[in-house]
């Protein structure tokens, strides 16, 4: 949701974001229509299920970009370098708090011709607080940005982001540890 709100507040009608809880909505999406970026979060509870529609989507689309942040790695270049190994449908992967570099990967990806915003050219940015694999190597870093005033990311709930769920039945958690 804060991803979503975030992006949705830097690109307004630019960008369509939709979010999935379900595998199988997520899975009929794609054979709906190609997305232009696909971003998965990586938590211990989901991290089979994503690495199966990541794989699911990558088979569908080769091309798409994939982006992935979330807990659930090893930051160091060892962790990381194995991680990316092994997902090898993760072209891009996000450290600690992700809203200015996954803004900084569409603003990127908005800039290049139609045919170009690919995982190949995901692969090829250098931001800070990503890394990726090129040639079977760790390029990257966990410069993140990291802001002091919580405010520079909307809230989801107030921007409507989350309303599909908040209909559908689902109870909102609140994260209070953040920027600690």
């Amino acid at each position: 949701g804060y991803l979503a709100a975030y992006l949705k507040q830097h690109f307004g009608a630019a960008v369509d974001v939709r979010l999935f809880k379900s595998c199988d909505r997520f899975l009929d999406a794609l054979d709906e229509a190609k997305p232009d970026l696909v971003g998965f979060a990586n938590y211990t509870w989901n991290g089979e299920l994503t690495a199966f529609a990541g794989r699911k989507a990558k088979a569908k689309y080769p091309d798409v970009p994939i982006v992935m942040g979330g807990p659930n790695v090893r930051t160091e270049a060892e962790g990381m370098t194995a991680f990316l190994s092994e997902h090898d449908y993760v072209d891009s992967y996000v450290v600690f708090a992700g809203e200015v570099a996954l803004a900084s990967f569409v603003e990127r990806l908005m800039a290049l011709p139609a045919g170009k915003r690919d995982g190949s050219a995901l692969r090829q940015m250098n931001l800070d607080g990503s890394y990726t694999l090129r040639d079977g190597q760790l390029v990257g870093n966990s410069n993140f940005h990291k802001e002091k005033e919580l405010d520079f990311i909307p809230s989801p709930y107030q921007m409507g982001v989350l309303d599909e769920f908040l209909d559908g039945g689902f109870i909102p958690i609140l994260e209070s540890n953040r920027g600690s």
